[in-house]
């Protein structure tokens, strides 16, 4: 069964998935003071307690002596059942990064919010080396809180480049609360309110160059969502638009292209604006 993430008490239930998505294992107490730094409502240790034992007990959960973690089966059931609902979504493959001929361009058309930065974040590590930095210019702070384990250790992949360098056009306290996740994850230099991602969001890295383009209507939901007046409320908006609402529906085109010099020139731009002072 896909865990869903509704209000008030299933929130506790996402709350210490998420957690254990991101560390793991994790005694009670662990992960109490983990929730507790989320962003969410106060939930007491005795309520923590209580979902640990509803999740153990639906074999979400594997308990051992060094604390509680994700039950590998149910992990990869839902691993399946996303990577199925993508494809049947995006109406196709995406293409891989690596068959991509140098000198050449293709666009796909992702279908839903999620699966045109979960296809990056897979593809990505694929193609780059130690020596290759990865930027990125968004029109809002990617949540990297929200994905599964598997893209958490997929996004755990970009500490063995060159170096990762963010430049988000928003600047509310979730863009920063997202750009501090990739800070603390792999160590990325960022940058938010800077004057980017006007029409596309860009990541550049090699000769290649994906450009993403959000339809007006997520960017108008996105903002939304980043304007609520805590971290949970905007987190379950942006899971209720893009995983049960109109967000699941949408078409986002992605054009791919490999070209050394524009590349090159995004990279060494992206790299000028740091050398100046990190924020």
């Amino acid at each position: 069964m896909i865990e869903s993430f509704p209000q008030g008490k299933q929130d506790a239930r996402s709350r210490t998935i998420a957690a254990l998505a991101v560390k793991w294992p994790l005694t009670a107490k662990q992960l109490h003071s983990a929730i507790s730094k989320d962003g969410g409502k106060p939930l007491t240790y005795q309520a923590v307690h209580k979902v640990l034992g509803e999740l153990s007990a639906g074999r979400l959960l594997l308990k051992s002596a060094a604390g509680y973690s994700l039950s590998p089966g149910w992990v990869e059931a839902q691993k399946a059942w996303w990577l199925g609902a993508s494809k049947r979504y995006s109406g196709g493959e995406p293409p891989s990064l690596a068959d991509i001929a140098p000198g050449s361009s293709l666009t796909h058309s992702f279908k839903g919010a999620i699966s045109a930065p979960y296809w990056l974040i897979s593809e990505t590590p694929s193609v780059v080396t130690k020596s290759d930095p990865v930027v990125q210019h968004w029109f809002f702070g990617w949540p990297g809180q929200m994905v599964s384990g598997d893209e958490h250790q997929n996004i755990k992949k970009y500490l063995h480049n060159g170096g990762n360098y963010l430049l988000c056009r928003g600047d509310t306290p979730a863009d920063r609360h997202v750009l501090k996740y990739f800070e603390q994850t792999i160590n990325a230099k960022w940058k938010a309110g800077a004057d980017v991602a006007k029409d596309c969001d860009t990541v550049a890295f090699r000769d290649y160059i994906v450009n993403i383009y959000w339809p007006a209507a997520l960017r108008k939901a996105v903002k939304i969502a980043f304007s609520k007046p805590d971290l949970a409320a905007t987190r379950q908006s942006l899971y209720d638009y893009a995983f049960a609402g109109e967000g699941a529906k949408l078409e986002v085109p992605v054009v791919i292209t490999r070209n050394k010099e524009i590349a090159k020139q995004i990279i060494d731009e992206t790299l000028a604006v740091f050398r100046k002072g990190r924020k």
